[in-house]
Parts: C-alpha cells; structure tokens; sequence
C-alpha cells in the first residue's frame, strides 16, 4: 500500500512545485473619488487630516485662478501608509484644491500598492516614490511633486507652483 501511495505523493508535490509562480502579481491603480476617500478603511485618516488644514487663501486663490478647465490634477497615494507624505501632503493637497473650487472630475486620485502599479499614466508618468502629485492640460501632464518638496505646511504652495509651471 505504501508502493501506491509514493507515485501518488511525487506527482502531487511536482504539480505543487510547478504551479508556484516567482512572479509578483501586477496590480492595477484604483481611482477613488473624494466621496470614497472619506468612507474608505484604507483611508480612516483622511477626513480629519482634511479637517484640520487650512490654506494660506492667497495660495488658495492662485489654485483658483490658475487651475483652468483644460488642467488637471493626478494623485498616486498608498493607502495605508502612514508616512507623513500620504497622511499629511496628501489630503492637504486635496483640501487645497477644494477650497479653491476645483471640480472633483478634474481631480484624478489613484490608489496603489507601490510604485509599479499599473496605472492610465504609465506611458507619461514614472512613480518613483509615494505620494506623487502630477499637474498638466488635458492629457499632457508636466509637473509634479513629491514629499521631499513637502515641509509639513506648504501643500498650497506646491500646488500653486506646479499650476504656474505647467
């Protein structure tokens, strides 16, 4: 009986072994809207970080004056990083352009696992780091930033530089 058994083991261990991939999975960009951040686990923080940032309002109304209906804004974030960048640039940046009227459909928010991530923009964009922010005219974006740009309360800036650079 233990004859029968060997073949039996050496034929299942070898469908183990080959059906092992050393591949990592590709995984694909999640755009999210505002509305999802605010009710997403993976995003717990992000209405009280959102709460309690107020631009600088000059800076706020240069994002109003210049974000045009040809621009638009392109945000990768992990979600739950807990990296000053993605819990304090990010929604910063966010509540920038909201409190400078930006319509939401010209916001473009994508969450990713890492860097790799397939996403819309991987033809025009390389992520190098997370987050990332991205400015640009209709489907050509130019200018970005990340949190190495970030002082811990110069979003607004950031974002209004990036509209005059574009």
């Amino acid at each position: 009986m233990t004859r029968s058994i060997i073949p039996v083991v050496v034929l299942l261990c070898t469908f183990l072994f080959t059906g092992c991939s050393t591949e990592e999975p590709e995984y694909v960009a999640e755009r999210l809207t505002v509305e999802e951040l605010n009710t997403s686990a993976g995003f717990i923080w992000f209405p009280a970080e959102t709460s309690l940032y107020q631009p600088n309002p000059v800076k706020v109304s240069e994002v109003r004056d210049n974000f045009t209906s040809s621009t638009k804004a392109v945000i990768f974030v992990r979600p739950t990083c807990s990296c000053r960048g993605t819990q304090k640039l990010f929604p910063q940046v966010v509540k920038t352009l909201m409190e400078a009227n930006v319509p939401m459909d010209r916001v473009e928010i994508y969450s990713v696992r890492s860097t790799r991530d397939q996403h819309p923009y991987q033809d025009r964009i390389t992520l190098n780091e997370l987050p990332a922010v991205f400015i640009g005219r209709s489907d050509t974006i130019t200018v970005g930033f990340v949190e190495a740009d970030y002082t811990g309360f110069n979003a607004d800036t950031l974002v209004a530089r990036a509209l005059l650079r574009r």
